[in-house]
């Protein structure tokens, strides 16, 4: 009985740093895959297979990948030395048909797990001769999201962005 205690009282120290680590992993879900910074190259390739996404790149290329989902979201991420350092997904656009304010409101409710989390807004409108945009930035450490009018010469149209990591 003694013997087995042992091992039983290892496992239940190590629980707590466990619990940290996993608790500290930055994740996303892109659709019905969920990858996390640092994740390796070839496991998030494999996933996004396994799942029936199309690969819209060229697999030569490791830096950057995209993704086109069934429901025709595209999923952009990038890599360097091997390990994901940035992943984005679209909450809305108002090509979708979606309900703007609620998936708003689920965008920035994804943060609520995170425990200490601070973030900051920061308002950038771009204005160009192609595309005029009001930009909302809110950046919550390495999640950050982009509510975005935007205006074309042909249209006009809307988007909230969630994204995890910098792309470089």
């Amino acid at each position: 009985m003694r013997y087995c205690l042992k091992p039983l009282f290892v496992i239940v120290l190590c629980l707590p740093c466990l619990a940290q680590s996993l608790s500290q992993r930055i994740s996303l879900e892109l659709g019905s895959v969920t990858v996390w910074l640092g994740m390796p190259h070839q496991e998030v390739v494999n996933k996004f297979v396994a799942a029936g996404y199309k690969l819209n790149t060229d697999l030569s290329d490791k830096r950057r990948v995209v993704f086109e989902g069934v429901d025709h979201h595209f999923y952009t991420l990038q890599f360097i030395d091997e390990r994901m350092t940035y992943a984005d997904r679209e909450w809305f656009s108002s090509k979708s048909g979606s309900d703007a304010f609620q998936t708003t409101i689920a965008a920035l409710g994804s943060i609520s797990d995170s425990r200490s989390v601070t973030c900051s807004l920061s308002h950038e409108p771009s204005n160009k001769p192609e595309m005029q945009a009001d930009r909302l930035f809110i950046s919550c450490g390495k999640r950050s999201f982009l509510l975005m009018d935007a205006r074309t010469r042909d249209e006009h149209y809307y988007t909230v962005s969630e994204r995890i990591g910098m792309m470089q």
